[in-house]
């Protein structure tokens, strides 16, 4: 299998004269989650496979650490092995397109990662290259590796020579906004023409009434139950997966069945019913004129109710 080698660069203090365990363990599992993740999205739509992942899939993980040196200046740099999409994935090139990322064969995981920061770091709401468990996943970079390093550095070959994206803590304030933003799955009953059927990336496509077609993802044990189905009128039953700008990424098809007496109503996607809101989207840093800070001092201590109306007006 031809593979690629690719430099990941991590730089901070504690880089210096290499990593420790803990630090190594940290870095090591983020890389191969977020390189799997990034390949799975780009031929797929979704991060990850909810049955069994497909053998391609299983291919792609086979991302080895090959070597590990350290200039003495806070810098160490790792050298990891890749395979192509076109050796690891190379049935599903063999097939018409059915998301609109599927990369370059003679890509690996490392340019498609590429892309999913690239997109973060546009703050592109309507990129199709993340779902919300990517977006999670990039989270954890300030919790387990930026506490650590002050910046980590991917190296990849998308044009034919070395470039490279960073993951900062900017990046990772990017990934928590569309994390944020993106509205929450709600479940649906979709209507529509079963035109396209990827055994080999367990997913679908289905075409409304109107002409728009939607994606989806199914389990890999589901697929005997949608061989039949295929160029007829269907019934699809699951979640819809949005993006952060509210439109629709994909179906996470939990049932399939025919549905030629169904009605038109159901052939269009429900928008989504609300925004995503998390605890840490209410918490706001206090800073010398906000909060407790913007009052305390301020009003008078006597008893005057006139002095006291006139201060808490001011400060309202």
């Amino acid at each position: 299998m031809n593979e690629n080698t690719h430099r990941v660069v991590a730089r901070g203090e504690r880089a210096q004269g290499g990593i420790d365990s803990f630090g190594a363990g940290a870095l090591l599992q983020l890389v191969r989650n977020h390189l799997v993740y990034s390949s799975a999205m780009a031929f797929r739509g979704a991060s990850k496979d909810r049955g069994r992942p497909p053998q391609w899939l299983a291919r792609l993980k086979d991302i080895r650490l090959v070597g590990m040196e350290s200039n003495g200046s806070g810098e160490t740099n790792l050298y990891f092995r890749a395979p192509r999409y076109q050796d690891a994935a190379g049935e599903l090139y063999e097939q018409a397109e059915l998301w609109p990322t599927r990369p370059d064969p003679c890509w690996t995981s490392f340019e498609s990662y590429a892309e999913v920061v690239r997109d973060i770091k546009a703050a592109n709401k309507d990129s199709d290259r993340f779902d919300r468990t990517l977006l999670e996943n990039f989270v954890r970079w300030d919790k387990k590796v930026l506490g650590y390093f002050d910046q980590v550095i991917f190296e990849e070959h998308r044009e034919g020579r070395p470039q490279a994206v960073e993951i900062t803590r900017e990046l990772i304030r990017e990934a928590r906004k569309l994390d944020s933003a993106t509205p929450k799955p709600r479940l649906v009953q979709v209507v529509g023409m079963l035109d396209m059927l990827r055994a080999s990336a367990h997913a679908f496509g289905l075409c409304l009434d109107d002409g728009v077609e939607v994606r989806g993802v199914f389990e890999g044990e589901q697929l005997e139950g949608w061989r039949p189905l295929l160029g007829q009128r269907v019934l699809v039953q699951g979640s819809a997966i949005y993006k952060p700008s509210g439109k629709l990424l994909r179906i996470d098809a939990t049932s399939v069945s025919e549905g030629s007496k169904e009605p038109a109503l159901l052939s269009k996607i429900p928008p989504p019913l609300s925004r995503s809101t998390r605890d840490r989207d209410w918490h706001q840093p206090q800073t010398a004129t906000s909060g407790v800070n913007a009052f305390f001092g301020k009003i008078p201590a006597d008893d005057d109710p006139v002095e006291f109306a006139r201060v808490l007006k001011e400060l309202s």
